[in-house]
C-alpha cells in the first residue's frame, strides 16, 4: 500500500535524479514538500522546551520578573550560526527518537527518509558556482526551525536539564 510519504518520496528521488540545474528555492519541490512535512512534524513531535525562549517579548517579560541576588551571576548560552552548524545525522537520531515515543515504526522510519531525502538537497548558489554544505540546513528552508528546535530539545534534555536538576545552576 503507497503512503503519502512514499509517493513523495519517489517525487523527490525523480527530481534529484532528473534535475541537473538547481530551481529557485521557493519553487523547487524539497521546498514544496519542506513545507508540508513541517505541518506534519509539528502534529506529530511533542517538543517541551522549558528553558528557552522564543522571542524577544517573553524574553523581556521574564527579565523583569527576575529577581536576581546578590550571590547571582546571569549567564546566556547563544547559540551562533547555528543553521550552518547543524549536525544532521545526529538531529535526525534525535528526531527518530521523539517520533518513536508517540507513532509507530513505519511512520517513524518514513518521516525519517524523507526528511533524510529533503535534507540531502541542501545546496546554494554563490558568484556562478554552486554548492553543496556536508552539514548544516539552508536558512530558507521551512524544515531549518523545526530541525534546529529538535537539536536544541535533545541540548536541553540532555545537558542543561541535567546541569539545573544538579543545581549547579538556577533557572
Amino acid at each position: 500500500m503507497l503512503t503519502w510519504i512514499s509517493v513523495f518520496l519517489w517525487f523527490i528521488y525523480m527530481v534529484f535524479i532528473y534535475t541537473t540545474t538547481f530551481l529557485d528555492a521557493n519553487i523547487a519541490p524539497s521546498y514544496l514538500i519542506s513545507k508540508m512535512l513541517v505541518k506534519k512534524l509539528n502534529s506529530l513531535l511533542n517538543l517541551q522546551n522549558h528553558y528557552n525562549v522564543k522571542d524577544s517579548t517573553k524574553l523581556a517579560n521574564n527579565l523583569i520578573n527576575l529577581q536576581i541576588y546578590e550571590n547571582h551571576r546571569p549567564i546566556t548560552f547563544d547559540i551562533k550560526d547555528i543553521y550552518f552548524n547543524i549536525p544532521i545525522r545526529e538531529t535526525l537520531r534525535f528526531a527518530r527518537k521523539y517520533l518513536i515515543t508517540e507513532n509507530d515504526k513505519q511512520r517513524t522510519e518514513q518521516i525519517i527518509t524523507l526528511l533524510h531525502v529533503i535534507l540531502q538537497q541542501n545546496c546554494f548558489t554563490f558568484g556562478n558556482c554552486q554548492y553543496h554544505p556536508e552539514k548544516g540546513v539552508s536558512m530558507g528552508s521551512p524544515l531549518s526551525v523545526t530541525i534546529a528546535e529538535i537539536l536544541l530539545h535533545d541540548i536541553e534534555n540532555t545537558y542543561i536539564k541535567h546541569i539545573l536538576d544538579t543545581q549547579t545552576i538556577t533557572f
